[in-house]
């Protein structure tokens, strides 16, 4: 069964006085943000030390909603359909909105990590300084990178949603919704009509998009090519077991 880190959004009033603990309620959204269903939380551990405390804390909820669960971090294993998730979670002690995605990663290097270049389609005007932002809506990341000679780079981008922004030293601002996943490469930006061109790895978010709940032609291509790169890497993994244990 796949590995993903999916969590949700964390509402509710958490009391200050550990006694009572906090109160509230995840809810699991995929990597772009569409909701997940046939949720329930199948282990919350603490993972400091508490004395005389008990360590899994999964009987405090009923479905996705928390009782009297002492503040403080655990590791949370949740399951979505056939989607297994893991994620770390933060129970404070104020009320708290807190959104953590399904992780649809495919690998990471562990050499030279690869990078997106974006360039721009035409000369910029001198003595001006640009800048790129990606700003993730669903999970904690932020990059801020400087265009040096036309071009900026975000090194290995996580999958998931970003709002894209472009500003520049004289004023200039430009800001679009991409949904990318970790093969991106590629991207060229025309300043004269904030407009994108992406490579196949990457998505420029439409209404159309939200009102389907993230389930037009580009999510579902992405979707057949991300389960067919699964079932080739399970099939190599148990050729490569059967192979050693007919050594």
């Amino acid at each position: 069964m796949r590995i993903a880190r999916v969590l949700g959004l964390v509402i509710g009033t958490l009391v200050a006085d550990n006694t009572f603990g906090a109160n509230f309620t995840m809810v699991a959204v995929g990597a772009f943000g569409e909701p997940l269903t046939e949720c329930r939380v199948e282990s919350f551990k603490s993972t400091g030390i508490r004395s005389n405390r008990p360590n899994d804390y999964k009987s405090r909820f009923r479905g996705m909603v928390a009782s009297d669960v002492p503040t403080g971090k655990y590791s949370a294993g949740i399951s979505c359909g056939e989607t297994r998730i893991g994620e770390y979670v933060e129970v404070g002690n104020h009320d708290v909105v807190k959104v953590v995605t399904e992780n649809i990663r495919i690998g990471r290097s562990d050499h030279i990590p690869p990078h997106l270049a974006i360039h721009f389609i035409s000369p910029r005007p001198q003595g001006e300084k640009w800048w790129l932002t990606l700003r993730a809506l669903y999970r904690e990341r932020r990059d801020t990178v400087e265009f040096q000679n036309g071009e900026a780079r975000i090194t290995d981008p996580d999958p998931g949603s970003y709002v894209v922004s472009l500003l520049s030293s004289t004023g200039y601002s430009c800001f679009r919704e991409i949904d990318l996943v970790e093969f991106t490469r590629l991207w060229t930006f025309d300043p004269a009509t904030c407009e994108f061109q992406l490579d196949a790895f990457a998505h420029i978010v439409t209404d159309e998009d939200k009102r389907a709940l993230k389930t037009t032609s580009w999510y579902q291509q992405l979707r057949k090519s991300n389960e067919e790169l699964w079932r080739a890497l399970e099939k190599a993994a148990k050729a490569e077991s059967d192979s050693n244990l007919g050594k």
